[in-house]
């Protein structure tokens, strides 16, 4: 069940924590459990279920992450090919173009004469 808590946790955070972050915690509560384990039973109920649920927002940020899409950070200016599926309007009112998957993508010279990347 705490697995489940911890990945949910994980999609309503109001940022990406880095993997090596989610990975640190885990591996410090999971220390934290074996130098408790003779502690109460009540302790290490408590030190379990965070633990179970910190592994649970590591599974889902190593998910998200396997599962990510390449994203453009900057300003593109270039000719893309491919089939138009579909033109839209995004929330911001910016255009948004589904293609079909394409191999070729040229960029357009910058202002200078030169292409950047």
């Amino acid at each position: 069940m705490f697995l489940g808590v911890g990945i949910f946790l994980y999609f309503g955070l109001p940022f990406e924590p880095p993997l090596w972050g989610v990975l640190l915690a885990t591996g410090l509560l999971f220390g934290i459990q074996r130098l408790l384990r003779n502690q109460s039973l009540l302790i290490g109920a408590l030190i379990g279920a965070v633990s179970a649920a910190s592994c649970g927002v590591t599974l889902a940020k190593v998910r998200a992450d396997a599962v990510s899409a390449p994203v453009i950070h900057d300003e593109f200016a270039g000719t893309v090919e491919g089939r138009v599926l579909s033109l839209s309007q995004s929330a911001s009112g910016n255009p948004r173009v589904l293609r079909t998957r394409s191999s070729s993508m040229v960029r357009a010279p910058s202002p200078s004469g030169s292409a950047s990347h």
